[in-house]
Formats: C-alpha cells, sequence, structure tokens
C-alpha cells in the first residue's frame, strides 16, 4: 500500500490484513449473518415503500365498501381484502410518516452493511458488494416485483388472481 509519498509501507498492508475476521471462524460467519440480515431488511423496507405507495385510495375505498353475498363467487376475497384494508387504513392515514420511517430504515440497514462487509473483506470489495446489493435489492427487485405482481393485484374480476396484495411485502 503506498503512503501519502507514494511509498510502499509494509506495515500498513500487515496490519490491514490483521485486521480482517479470519474465514470459517464463527465471527466470521456472525458477519455474514448480520450483511444478510440487513440487506434483506433494507429489501423488505424497500418493497413496503413501493407497496404502500403503490396502492390506490380510490380503489381502496371501493373495495372496502362493496357489498356482496355469501353466494357470489369472489365474496371470501372480497372478505379477506376488507380485513387487510382495515388493517393498513392506519397505516396510511399517515402517509409522509410511513415514507419517512420506511426511507430511513433503509438507508440505516445499508450504511451499516459495508461496515460488517469491511470487517470481512478489503474496503473496494465491500463498496463494490453493498452498492450492489443495495441496488439489487433496494431497488430493482422491488420494482421489478411491483411491475410483475400489480396486474394480479389489480384484477378484480378474477377470485383467482388477487390474494391480499403481495406486493406490500415486497414480493
Amino acid at each position: 500500500m503506498a503512503n501519502c509519498r507514494g511509498h510502499e509501507t509494509e506495515h500498513e498492508t500487515e496490519k490491514e490484513k490483521e485486521e480482517k475476521i479470519p474465514f470459517g471462524t464463527r465471527e466470521f460467519w456472525l458477519y455474514i449473518l448480520y450483511s444478510l440480515c440487513f440487506t434483506c431488511f433494507a429489501g423488505m423496507m424497500s418493497g413496503l415503500t413501493v407497496g404502500y405507495n403503490g396502492l390506490n385510495q380510490i380503489e381502496l375505498n371501493a373495495i372496502e365498501n362493496a357489498e356482496v353475498t355469501p353466494e357470489d363467487d369472489i365474496y371470501e376475497e372480497i372478505q379477506a381484502n376488507k380485513k387487510l384494508i382495515k388493517k393498513i387504513k392506519p397505516i396510511l392515514a399517515k402517509k409522509h410518516l410511513l415514507l419517512v420511517t420506511l426511507l430511513l430504515a433503509t438507508a440505516v440497514a445499508m450504511a451499516a452493511l459495508p461496515i460488517f462487509l469491511d470487517a470481512l473483506v478489503p474496503a473496494v470489495v465491500a463498496i463494490i458488494l453493498s452498492t450492489t446489493a443495495v441496488l439489487v435489492f433496494g431497488e430493482v427487485l422491488p420494482q421489478v416485483s411491483r411491475v410483475i405482481l400489480r396486474p394480479f393485484a389489480s384484477d378484480r374480476t378474477n377470485s383467482k388472481s388477487a390474494r391480499g396484495w403481495p406486493h406490500l411485502l415486497g414480493f
């Protein structure tokens, strides 16, 4: 590694090697687990952000006020959706607080990721891995899942197409 004058210093290189957690130790696997948990948590928060902000208030009100009889084909689905709507209405009432909370949780999880990865791999690799994880799990997959699953969540004519709103969970 080069110092500020451009000279190689073996002391810094040895120090960096000593600071890394050795492969296969209990602490190594815990850091891997923490990194995976942070990535999954951030992806879930990002998916919830996309899902909750993608809900149409008019559609929710229409489903909530829908009158169906037990003989109708979509009776069970409408009743299940009414229960879900009652659960999420209080959350959606404070939309700004919801958005700030979800974005802050995503940011904290993704900020912690390179800290744990840096203890396992060189700093450049940690940055590349964490950036890739942020893009894939925090941005791409939630958006893709919304695009893929949205037709199923909004098609109310086919009773087997919409079982709740799977995009609320980031799927």
